[in-house]
């Protein structure tokens, strides 16, 4: 049965509930500054046929662990009216610590606001998005294992400074949109995707390690993509319709070290605003091909074994500079590129010509 919770603390409790509505609830939408959920150093084990946990306002999670299963899991599908998310919030999902395991049908981690992930362990499986936040969708630590997904982070900002993040998503790896709910279940009757160009999206990475295996594009911003920092890996798409990299806006890199391995058709570099040099080739290769790049001197200075075929390679590390020469391998392949500007090849779909011997500025050698 449901556990209704007005606006109380949950603290050292062990909990199992079966519901066929949702789990754990607070209802209180008549006053603002109620309607919150605090969760400290519990064991939560909940079945639900809707919501795992559902706060009208704010739901704060430290600690403890929860396993939360919704509507039957990944790969159920729901009616257009039902909400089956795993922890739902009405403006602030904040999580400072603990185990998840999330296994929905619905996004795993949903607020109408913010979320904010400061550490935690997740492994998550999702018939739409593991985290999905209206607004801006922050993680600054934690250990994020997103095995199955539609998408894998949305927000209409998606802010990574830290934590270590795996994503499996059959769209888009990491998405800075305005799309609509419940849109990985496109199939089952749902609108898909309904997204609109804004300056107001931003993927930004800034630190930690990202490694996305996505179906659609790899990362894909309706604004602008920053990488200041970290490191991210991209197998991407295997299709001529989706990208490795794609944003409306601008794409800079000004420091961490990129690795883009997927199809050429809608391929896409950093841009010239980049303080970083950034390198885009042509270079087949195969899964489980590891991709190296080095300098003149044979230094390694960024290397990731796709898990898919690909067709072209976006690389980015430090030391990648203006009137270097470097060379991008993957199994018995290798292209050698001399950099007469900061950024080498610009791509195609709309994008300008690719290096590489693909009609972009630089010289193959």
């Amino acid at each position: 049965r449901q556990m209704c919770i007005r606006d109380r603390t949950i603290k050292d409790a062990d909990i199992t509930v079966t519901s066929g509505g949702d789990a754990l609830r607070s209802t209180n939408d008549s006053d603002t500054t109620l309607g919150y959920l605090v969760i400290t150093g519990s064991a939560l084990k909940l079945t639900a046929g809707e919501d795992g946990i559902q706060a009208e306002t704010t739901l704060t999670i430290s600690g403890g662990t929860a396993t939360v299963t919704t509507a039957g899991g990944a790969g159920q599908s729901i009616s257009d009216d039902t909400s089956a998310k795993g922890l739902k919030a009405g403006t602030q999902v904040t999580v400072t610590g603990g185990t998840f395991q999330l296994n929905c049908c619905d996004d795993a981690i949903h607020s109408n606001g913010d979320v904010t992930i400061f550490g935690g362990s997740f492994t998550i499986a999702t018939g739409d998005d593991g985290m999905h936040a209206d607004d801006t969708l922050s993680i600054s630590s934690g250990t994020i294992d997103i095995t199955r997904s539609y998408e894998g982070l949305e927000g209409a900002k998606v802010l990574i400074s830290g934590g270590k993040i795996s994503i499996v998503a059959s769209d888009d790896g990491i998405n800075a949109a305005g799309g609509s709910d419940q849109s990985g279940f496109g199939g089952f009757g749902f609108a898909p995707d309904a997204f609109g160009g804004s300056g107001d999206y931003l993927i930004r990475i800034s630190g930690g390690v990202v490694t996305v295996n996505a179906s659609g594009d790899g990362i894909d911003s309706n604004g602008d993509i920053e990488v200041t920092g970290g490191e991210l890996y991209i197998s991407g798409p295997t299709s001529n319709g989706d990208g490795t990299i794609d944003c409306d806006g601008s794409a800079t890199i000004t420091g961490g070290i990129v690795v883009a391995a997927g199809s050429t058709g809608m391929a896409e570099n950093f841009g010239t605003a980049s303080t970083q040099g950034s390198i885009l080739v042509n270079l087949s290769g195969s899964a489980g091909q590891a991709i190296t790049l080095k300098d003149s001197d044979g230094n390694i200075l960024a290397s990731f074994t796709p898990a898919k075929a690909f067709g072209c390679v976006v690389v980015s590390a430090p030391g990648v500079a203006q009137g270097g020469t470097y060379t991008i391998a993957a199994g018995g392949a290798s292209t050698t590129v001399t950099m007469e500007s900061l950024i080498y090849g610009s791509g195609m779909g709309g994008f300008g010509g690719m290096g590489g011997g693909m009609g972009g500025p630089g010289n193959r050698g």
